[in-house]
This record gives C-alpha cells, sequence and structure tokens, in this order.
C-alpha cells in the first residue's frame, strides 16, 4: 500500500510541477509585472501638463518580450494550476511622456453572445469575461523611444472559441492623453 501511495504521490507531484512551469512561465502571478495587483494609487491626471493628442500604443502577447497580435490572431489561453484559464498580455506605448511618468492602463475581454440580445436590437450582445484596471510607473521599461512591459495576467471567467471575441486595450497617462487598441478574433470554423 505504501508503494501505490508513493507512486500516485510521484504522480501528483509531477502533474503539479508541469502544470506551475505552463503558461507564463510559473505561476503566473510571480511572472505579472505587479504581482497580479493594480500598482499604484496614485494616478491623477496633471493639469500642468500641455502635452495633447492621443497615445500610439500596442497590444500584444506578453509571454516574454513583446509581440504584437497580427490581424485576427488568436492569443495563447495558459491554464492555471487551479484550472482556471488567463492570458499574457504585453504593451507597447509609443514616444511617452517619460516626465510624467504613470500610466493608468485598463484590460477587457469580451465575447459576443448573440442568444443575448435575440429579441432586444437595443441590447449589447458582447459579454465581459475579464477586466483589469492597474496603474503602471513610474519605472517604466523603455525600449528605444517606447515603453514596453509584458506578463499582465488577464483571469478570464469564459473564452468561448466558437464566439467572436475581442481584447481591448485603454491605456491614458498623466497628461489625460487617452490611447485605445481593439484585437478581433473570428469564431472558430466547425
Amino acid at each position: 500500500m505504501g508503494l501505490l501511495i508513493t507512486a500516485a504521490g510521484r504522480r501528483i507531484a509531477l502533474a503539479v510541477a508541469v502544470i506551475a512551469i505552463a503558461g507564463c512561465g510559473g505561476p503566473p502571478c510571480d511572472e505579472d509585472p505587479l504581482g497580479c495587483g493594480d500598482g499604484t494609487d496614485e494616478f491623477a491626471v496633471d493639469p500642468a501638463c500641455d502635452l495633447t493628442g492621443p497615445l500610439a500604443i500596442e497590444l500584444g502577447d506578453g509571454d516574454e518580450d513583446f509581440l504584437a497580435y497580427a490581424a485576427g490572431q488568436e492569443p495563447t489561453v495558459h491554464e492555471g494550476a487551479q484550472g482556471g484559464h488567463h492570458l499574457c498580455l504585453g504593451i507597447r506605448i509609443h514616444q511617452p511622456a517619460l516626465e510624467y511618468p504613470l500610466l493608468r492602463v485598463v484590460f477587457d475581454a469580451d465575447f459576443d453572445d448573440p442568444l443575448r440580445c435575440a429579441d432586444d436590437p437595443a441590447c449589447d450582445p458582447w459579454v465581459n469575461t475579464a477586466h483589469r484596471e492597474l496603474t503602471l510607473g513610474p519605472d517604466l521599461p523603455l525600449n528605444g523611444d517606447s515603453v514596453e512591459e509584458t506578463g499582465f495576467i488577464l483571469i478570464l471567467s469564459l473564452w468561448p472559441e466558437e464566439l467572436e471575441r475581442r481584447l481591448r486595450l485603454e491605456i491614458t497617462d498623466e497628461c489625460g492623453r487617452v490611447g485605445t487598441a481593439e484585437h478581433d478574433m473570428s469564431a472558430a470554423a466547425g
């Protein structure tokens, strides 16, 4: 009996180890730049900043290096150690205002449920399945004249591949400039 427990214990330990190193390179929150937290609460628009216009931003894969999503590209959905699913996202901000180093970042994941609004044309068929707000800074990781950060964990409640899906990113800097990016995915064929 002891041998069976030991063999079963080894299998469980191996399974746990495999799951733990899957995904974003380790336990997901260990890889997240904010440990899955929301950063500082100090973000505010500074009225002294006179920069205007939109922020130029990109949304992409953030497993290791930033890789902007190609049109329609499916993000990698990772299974966590407890059976949940998450994405590892990355962001790029072109020509940020480094003298105003805090950024408010909002991620959303949605899917289009056509049955949700079948009888109500005014109804929004998009269902939010993940939302995360955080403040990044003041130490911003630079890559040339851009800020790039990877490893942001977005925990999904649902991600039905048989429906259309989208990822949305909104970033606001301390000057009040806003950048938005949306990445759309088609329903899987089948």
